[in-house]
C-alpha cells in the first residue's frame, strides 16, 4: 500500500472516530466533549428547517430538542465514506415522533474538526454524497 493510501485511510478512520465520539457525547449530555468534535464555524443545514452556524448554536438546539423529546439517544447504523464526507445513517430511540425513523447526516470536515452537517429525517429520502448521483439520477456537485 503506498504512502497516499495509508494516509487517506487513516484520515477517513479518524473522521469516523470523530463522528461516533460526537454521538457518544451527544447521547451523554457531554457537550464540552461534544464541541470538541465540531469546528468553531460549524455550518448545521437541516431539511426543511432552518441554518444553524456555530458549535454553540447547534449544541442549544440539539439540548432543546432532547430536554422536549425525553432524551432520546441516537444509534448510528451505518457510515458510509465518500471522498472527504461521510454519510451517517442513524436513528433515534425514544417517544418522541421521530423514534425510529431514520435521520442521514452528511458530514465535512476541516482538517479532523466536523465543518458542516447536512441532516434530514424524511423517510425514504437520503442526501447523496458530493459528486454522486442524486435521486433525479444527475451527479450533485458542491458549489465553489
Amino acid at each position: 500500500m503506498g504512502n497516499f493510501a495509508l494516509w487517506q485511510f487513516g484520515r477517513k478512520a479518524r473522521h469516523e472516530r470523530v463522528v461516533r465520539r460526537l454521538v457518544s457525547h451527544i447521547n451523554s449530555g457531554d457537550e464540552q466533549a461534544a464541541a470538541d468534535c465540531l469546528a468553531p464555524d460549524l455550518v448545521v443545514t437541516e431539511v426543511g428547517l432552518k441554518k444553524t452556524v456555530g458549535r454553540g448554536g447547534f449544541l442549544l438546539r440539539d439540548r432543546e430538542f432532547r430536554q422536549e423529546n425525553g432524551n432520546p439517544q441516537i444509534t448510528i447504523d451505518t457510515l458510509d465514506h465518500h471522498a472527504d464526507d461521510i454519510l451517517v445513517r442513524m436513528h433515534h430511540s425514544g417517544t418522541h415522533a421521530r423514534s425510529g425513523g431514520p435521520t442521514f447526516w452528511r458530514v465535512t470536515f476541516d482538517g479532523d474538526a466536523i465543518s458542516q452537517i447536512e441532516a434530514t429525517q424524511e423517510t425514504g429520502h437520503k442526501p447523496p454524497p458530493h459528486g454522486l448521483p442524486n435521486e433525479a439520477g444527475t451527479p450533485e456537485t458542491r458549489p465553489g
